[in-house]
């Protein structure tokens, strides 16, 4: 009569968002010596395919003629999602199929916002822009929707163009300073010419 395989308990595991996970286990084809010489086959598969995708889970496996063969398995979780699957290996000795699974819990982090592209802007000197569209989002996917995202680009502004508003005013101004001063060194000039 032929035993079932057997497959090692795996305990609840845990990652973060988008980080390799590697998770040890055994196998065994049961009923001792004399069920070692069966050829076992191992599948796994996620409950949460947009969180852990089959495909991104790699099973690495040799069935040797031994008791208690090592498996692994490497998990890498979506990047940016977060939440929960049930990962079911199921394990063949050719005659019985039996499963085992575990918890896999992918912990939040907390991602950046991002800005869309914004194209170079021309304009003519002293013009003016009204406006720029552009987009922003929270980052992460929905479970960071509820952030509030907050403008610090107004003070930003103010560092860097007061400095550049200043020093064209100051050259402005030297402008204007040395157009008078051509001015009434025209004016003493034409005066002198005229005096007898």
């Amino acid at each position: 009569m032929n035993d079932p395989p057997e497959i090692s308990d795996i305990g609840s595991q845990s990652t973060s968002e988008g980080e390799l996970k590697r998770v040890e286990f055994t196998v065994d084809e049961g009923g001792g010596d004399i069920e070692d010489v069966q050829v076992l086959s191992i599948t796994v598969a996620s409950s949460n395919q947009e969180l852990v995708p089959d495909d991104s889970i790699r099973l690495s496996f040799s069935d040797g003629d031994s008791d208690a063969d090592k498996g692994r398995l490497e998990i890498t979780p979506t990047v940016g999602a977060s939440g929960s699957s049930t990962i079911t290996l199921t394990l063949s000795d050719g005659v019985d199929v039996v499963d085992g699974s575990f918890t896999f819990s992918v912990g939040s982090v907390n991602d950046p916002p991002t800005v869309s592209a914004i194209p170079d802007q021309e304009l003519d000197e002293d013009g003016w822009i009204d406006s720029i569209a552009f987009t922003v989002d929270e980052g992460g996917g929905a479970d960071e929707d509820a952030q509030v995202l907050q403008d610090i680009g107004f003070p930003a502004l103010i560092l860097i163009y007061f400095p550049m508003m200043i020093l064209r005013l100051i050259s402005m101004m030297m402008i204007q300073m040395r157009k008078a001063a051509f001015f009434r060194y025209g004016r003493w000039r034409m005066s002198r010419e005229k005096r007898p």
